[in-house]
């Protein structure tokens, strides 16, 4: 998985249950969340599935767990 994009903010999608190891299926369930988010990813060290949203300019990258 390559870097977090600049204004990129990661939030831990809450509709993802398993680990991820697809990050299709997570970029599927994050559209899907209804909460702006455009696309997800798998990423971290406990394979978990992270949702993307536009960051605010100035805005801190939410990535906890793992190199993005």
């Amino acid at each position: 998985m390559g870097p977090v994009q600049a204004g990129e903010c990661l939030s831990r999608s809450t509709a993802f249950k398993s680990l991820c190891v697809n990050s299709d299926r997570c970029n599927d369930v994050c559209l899907k969340e209804g909460k702006g988010y455009s696309g997800g990813k798998c990423g971290g060290i406990y394979l978990t599935c992270w949702c993307i949203t536009p960051c605010a300019a100035g805005g801190n990258a939410a990535v906890a767990g793992g190199n993005f």
